[in-house]
């Protein structure tokens, strides 16, 4: 019995000494996590919902000019602390495969072969005057090349062909730039009018420039009539086919 007693007076002690063991480490966890927390978990962010959803901030709107006549605008939204500025554009990209006429030209558009007439002007009509050379200059200035299709209101006309605006990779308004060369005229079909009043510009310049269809035409004299029927009369009161005195001398006469 004397031997039994100390066995169990050591387990007692070596059980309290765990438990005590096992509350401090309880404690200093707990200690530990007050002062963690906040440092993974930023003041009123854990005050936040979760969700799946990313939310980037709100794009603003700015417009850059490129010419007194033309400008363009677009987005930019900041994703970090830099600015990434990302040109927003409704255009299309097509290849041109035939010129019809002055106005209007066969483009192929996501596979697909279009007929297409240009928005805002007019040309002459196949075997109309200045028709060929509408239809030159228009093929000079697009065929095979690949180009830019901007939409304005309306998806096509009457026809079915398609209505656009047609840039060149550099930038040229084909619209624009064969009225500002003389081989169309601005013809404005609402509500199609966006570049309305740069075409106008265009056929003023091209006007005063004397270009394409505004050149003067040169004088043509006409000729005589030669036809064996063809007199000419001569009234002798108004005339003096045979001067006075000596022809030799006076030769004004």
């Amino acid at each position: 019995m004397s031997e039994s007693r100390p066995s169990r007076d050591t387990a007692y002690c070596l059980r309290r000494v765990l438990i005590g063991l096992f509350s401090l480490i309880s404690l200093l966890f707990c200690i530990g996590l007050i002062y963690v927390i906040p440092q993974i978990i930023p003041p009123g962010e854990s005050d936040q919902p979760l969700t799946s959803e990313t939310h980037l901030p709100s794009p603003s709107v700015s417009t850059i000019t490129i010419s007194p006549e033309r400008s363009i605008t677009f987005q930019t939204s900041t994703i970090t602390s830099s600015t990434t500025v990302t040109p927003q554009s409704d255009r299309e990209t097509a290849q041109v495969i035939r010129v019809v006429d002055g106005d209007t030209i066969e483009v192929m558009l996501n596979g697909e072969l279009y007929t297409l007439r240009y928005i805002g002007i007019d040309s002459p009509e196949p075997g109309e005057q200045n028709s060929a050379e509408a239809t030159k200059a228009n093929r000079e200035l697009v065929e095979g090349k690949v180009v830019e299709l901007e939409r304005d209101k309306s998806e096509t006309d009457q026809y079915g062909r398609l209505l656009r605006y047609v840039y060149l990779s550099d930038g040229t308004l084909v619209n624009a730039k064969l009225v500002e060369m003389g081989y169309a005229i601005g013809a404005a079909y609402p509500p199609d009018v966006k570049y309305q009043a740069l075409i106008t510009r265009k056929q003023e310049f091209a006007q005063a420039e004397g270009l394409g269809f505004w050149a003067p035409s040169p004088a043509t004299p006409t000729p005589l009539d030669s036809s064996p029927d063809s007199q000419v009369f001569i009234d002798h009161a108004c005339s003096q086919f045979n001067a006075p005195g000596n022809d030799n001398e006076n030769m004004n006469e």
